[in-house]
């Protein structure tokens, strides 16, 4: 098990949480990390390489604001169905946190709001909310064929194409068979 190294993914890992603000974003970047980590040593148990992701001293530095929120940190690897990947290894992680001295207040998080909601509540000061429903789309196709006369208007749009595509190919099949020599 010693040579195990994780030392280009810790320093990847501690650089991508160096600004996070929600534990939610440390679960996600711990969750990536160990998946690589599971990707470049595939007959190891990912429990020994979380651990040793975990206790790497760059790592051990930026878990300090998570260590501060151990709870809440572990209520979330519990409860959100995200973090499902997670919840085999919440011992090693509540243990690992344990040991991490939390020196300065809590300053994460739980999870960041939606985009929606930040950009309304700064447009509108923060005493105000919003509640936006969610609605069904309707997709879209993406071709609109411009109307020629050749096609009758009130049909549907699928029908229209199949029309179109049948009057291209037997086009295609004139065109080549006077073009071509026989």
């Amino acid at each position: 098990m010693s040579s195990i190294r994780v030392d280009d993914i810790a320093l990847e890992y501690a650089r991508s949480v160096a600004y996070a603000r929600t534990v939610d974003w440390y679960l996600i970047k711990l969750q990536i990390a160990l998946d690589k980590l599971a990707d470049r040593y595939p007959g190891v148990d990912k429990g020994v390489l979380l651990e040793k992701l975990l206790t790497h001293p760059r790592v051990r530095e930026v878990l300090e604001p998570l260590a501060c929120e151990r709870n809440l940190t572990i209520q979330l690897i519990e409860e959100d169905p995200r973090h499902k990947a997670l919840r085999p290894y919440a011992r090693i992680i509540s243990s690992i946190l344990d040991e991490i001295e939390c020196s300065q207040a809590p300053m994460l998080e739980m999870a960041r709001d939606a985009t929606y909601r930040i950009e309304y509540e700064e447009a509108h000061g923060a005493e105000t909310t919003v509640s936006v429903r969610p609605r069904r789309l309707k997709p879209k196709l993406r071709f609109k064929f411009p109307h020629l006369g050749l096609i009758p208007r009130g049909l549907p749009e699928h029908v229209r194409v199949l029309i179109i595509l049948s009057i291209i190919g037997v086009a295609v099949y004139l065109l080549l068979r006077f073009l071509l020599p026989h």
